[in-house]
């Protein structure tokens, strides 16, 4: 997407505790032309601008313990088909809906994790000869383990009764979430049959890399069949706009990975605190202005001048110290509370997994940190484009609170969880607005002759994410983590992102 960033974090739980803490900050360094400051951008802007999905993090399984591990999905699968107790019982029927998706979501995670492996080890070395070979290899087998998931998925169906022959409505059900996830996992496996594939296409073309390279190709290709064989219209068709197959897709993920979503409760922190302190204020500008009357009314008396003019001006200095112990308020309440509260649940509601706590407030550059100042590691053609003003800073920060007990309770048939994925989304469109035009045409000469040629103008928002697990910190002193990322970006959105150590 051209318009926003993602920041994916990891939220694991120590179960050796009850409750896991983690701080996170992002320092955003926004360059003043942009005109972005507390005036224009107000935190209701940036909450706006910034989109939160909390899931649980899959868990972890190997292909091969996904296939052999009795504990996995699709086992727990198979064993309660063929117990044959879930057409009468609607908890079992949903744990038998549940592990349909399971299947998927830890298919999807155990072939990515294998594929980054590859990725990593072709890092500089994508050259060698022997890395080739070995590499094919590897991809063969990942590609016969995934094969393996799958037939045992697609066994499975055979010990489904057919919905035309029933019309109990759990069968009905089950059948249905089955077939949709079968659609899913096809669609899962051919893509990553493809990239697999475009990985293949960067090693030198020995024998064994083609070989491998054609089984993969046939792979896609079957399992595109097969779904135009079981009458699922996610299928490519290159000769259309394929709208059908990216809303089919795009719906049948959302699905399948229903069971990682949580439910999030949103509300504003200190909105009680924050009455009190009113309160307080109304009642101190109202003791003002009565101790202010009933001076004057015991000095000058009842309907006299004196004591006209002092409940007036009573009145306003009552009115006056009242707004000042708001503005007061609301300051203390900004430096000391958080802006708002998400409180994280199941689906369900019946477990509370824990709650996290947001900030966002603009700060001089004299209260960023020493170390993130050094991460940001500022230039001096950036001092420069500033005017020696320095940068707009946008402080972002989280609190996560998560109840280790609780995950113990989610899905007991299932893997145990070990944390959550926190994927935050943020909309950069507000700094794209006071951008010049993206490319200008300049004149140099070369030759002895004039020559035109396109220049690019670039504007980079740095972006300083310091990641802290407290209790490790607060225990045995391990360090923060700091890592900076640099968006380049025109008046047309996002046109590179890079990440520095």
């Amino acid at each position: 997407d051209r318009y926003q960033l993602e920041f994916k974090l990891a939220y694991p739980i120590d179960r050796a505790q009850k409750r896991t803490h983690y701080r996170l900050s992002i320092f955003i360094f926004v360059p003043q032309n942009l005109g972005i400051h507390r005036h224009s951008y107000t935190s209701a802007d940036f909450y706006r601008d910034i989109q939160n999905y909390i899931r649980l993090k899959t868990p972890s399984m190997s292909l091969t313990e996904l296939a052999e591990e009795p504990a996995s999905p699709l086992n727990v699968m198979t064993r309660l088909l063929r117990e044959g107790n879930w057409p009468k019982d609607r908890e079992t029927a949903g744990q038998l809906i549940n592990s349909f998706k399971f299947t998927r979501a830890i298919l999807k995670s155990a072939i990515r994790d294998e594929l980054e492996a590859f990725v990593r080890q072709m890092a500089g070395r994508a050259d060698d000869a022997h890395l080739s070979s070995a590499l094919a290899e590897q991809i063969n087998d990942l590609c016969a383990q995934v094969q393996t998931v799958v037939r045992a998925y697609r066994t499975a169906e055979t010990l489904l009764p057919e919905t035309i022959e029933s019309a109990n409505p759990l069968i009905q059900e089950v059948r249905l979430a089955y077939k949709l996830s079968d659609e899913a996992i096809s669609l899962l496996v051919e893509r990553d049959y493809v990239r697999a594939l475009l990985l293949l296409r960067r090693l030198p073309q020995d024998e064994r890399v083609r070989q491998v390279a054609a089984c993969l190709a046939a792979c896609a290709e079957a399992e595109a069949a097969y779904r135009r064989a079981q009458g699922y219209t996610s299928v490519i068709d290159p000769n259309s706009r394929n709208e059908e197959y990216m809303y089919r897709a795009s719906v049948l993920k959302k699905y399948t990975s229903s069971v990682l979503f949580l439910y999030r409760a949103l509300r504003r922190e200190g909105t009680v605190l924050e009455q009190v302190l009113y309160a307080v204020a109304a009642g101190v500008s109202m003791i003002f202005a009565t101790l202010v009357a009933f001076y004057f009314q015991q000095r000058y008396g009842n309907f006299t001048t004196p004591f006209f003019a002092a409940l007036v001006v009573g009145y306003m200095f009552k009115d006056r110290i009242k707004e000042i112990g708001r503005l007061i308020s609301s300051r203390y309440l900004q430096r000391y509370l958080y802006d708002r509260r998400i409180d994280v649940r199941t689906m369900d509601g019946q477990e509370r997994l824990g709650y996290i706590r947001e900030k966002m407030h603009f700060i001089p550059e004299g209260e960023v940190p020493p170390e993130v100042m050094q991460a940001r590691n500022r230039q001096l053609m950036t001092e420069l484009a500033n005017d020696g003003q320095g940068e707009q800073v946008i402080r972002y920060d989280k609190e996560v609170t998560l109840f280790c007990n609780a995950f113990e309770h989610i899905y007991p048939n299932m893997p145990q969880f070990t944390g959550l994925n926190d994927i935050m989304r943020y909309d950069i469109r507000p700094f794209l607005y006071k951008m010049a035009n993206p490319t200008e045409r300049v004149l140099y000469v070369q030759n002895g002759r004039l020559r035109k040629a396109k220049a690019h103008r670039l504007y980079a928002v740095n972006f300083v994410l310091v990641y802290q697990d407290k209790d490790r910190v607060q225990g045995d002193g391990q360090a923060v983590i700091y890592e900076r990322s640099r968006a380049m970006m025109d008046r047309k959105g996002l046109q590179k992102v890079e990440v520095f150590a």
